[in-house]
């Protein structure tokens, strides 16, 4: 499969996106980058692995992240890599800054490895593993 230019300007407008609709807690909007049988896997340093499947169970995690902390994020991908796969998809690497939204500070930062299905005629994360390599 090849890339076209519009997939590609899809799939980097899904990732910031999903980042936006996350840091503004719009959990209808974040709901619309997930595909409905997506897989969310999280490892933090010292920590056991987090893995949600099903969009249903990733909403409840962030909701539920965000009930738990009334201390915001900005989140800062870059550095996208867009990959074709035989099956389809678009693979996608990226790496995220995690920033206090209060004064900016770094709270931590990370790797995600991703990949985009289309879906309903959109396309939406299938599955995302979270590196994250430090947090404070």
């Amino acid at each position: 499969m090849t890339i076209t230019a519009d997939d590609r300007d899809m799939v980097r407008d899904l990732i910031a996106r999903q980042k936006f609709r996350t840091d503004d807690r719009d959990l209808d909007g974040v709901a619309q980058c997930w595909a409905s049988d997506g897989r969310l896997e999280l490892h933090v340093p010292g920590n056991p692995a987090i893995l949600r499947e099903g969009r249903d169970a990733i909403l409840a995690f962030v909701k539920d992240g965000w009930a738990r902390s009334s201390h915001r994020h900005v989140h800062l991908v870059t550095t996208l890599q867009l990959t074709t796969r035989d099956d389809g998809r678009i693979g996608v690497e990226s790496y995220c800054l995690y920033l206090s939204a209060d004064d900016l500070r770094t709270q931590g930062y990370g790797r995600y490895s991703d990949i985009c299905v289309r879906e309903e005629g959109q396309w939406r994360i299938h599955a995302r593993t979270v590196r994250t390599q430090w947090a404070s």
